[in-house]
């Protein structure tokens, strides 16, 4: 298994720290009545994974010095990348706030624009967390767009606050 030291940092910038560097993931998007987040990524499979964080980030701010140990599987399929990623953070979403865990690693097995398979890591949500979290109810489809070219993708979502 392996180890994170994961910072959320609801100012605009993620850093995952394994060899003392930062690289920008995504990014918070000003909305009036809900919550979003741009998200970056060299190809889909990376892009898929730095939204989760965003949307994690959304919810719980703060650092913690995990080691993930439940492991949940997803076979994922849709009509567009945009239907695709908004059914991957849903059922993310979900297993946070049913399973009550903490999503905070992310192994992509397989994608294409309408198929993605992935494993998440997570771990239980102490008092403390759940405390502290935010609640999102939902991955809407307002504003949800995926846009790039194959070295470079971006996108926005918006979630239901």
């Amino acid at each position: 298994m392996f180890k994170h030291l994961l910072y959320f940092d609801r100012s605009n910038v993620v850093a995952l720290m394994k060899v003392d560097r930062m690289i920008v993931r995504f990014e918070e998007l000003d909305h009036t009545a809900d919550s979003g987040i741009r998200a970056f990524g060299r190809d889909q499979a990376e892009l898929f994974v730095n939204a989760a964080q965003g949307m994690m980030s959304l919810i719980f701010s703060g650092m913690i010095d995990v080691s993930p140990g439940l492991r949940t599987d997803f076979h994922i399929t849709g009509d567009s990348i945009e239907s695709l990623l908004r059914e991957w953070l849903s059922e993310v979403l979900f297993i946070h706030n049913v399973k009550h865990v903490y999503p905070v690693s992310y192994r992509v097995n397989s994608c294409s624009p309408t198929h993605f398979r992935a494993s998440v890591y997570s771990l239980p949500m102490s008092d403390d967390m759940r405390i502290g979290a935010t609640e999102l109810k939902a991955v809407t489809w307002h504003g949800l767009r995926v846009h790039g070219s194959p070295a470079r993708m971006e996108a926005e979502v918006i979630f239901d606050t």
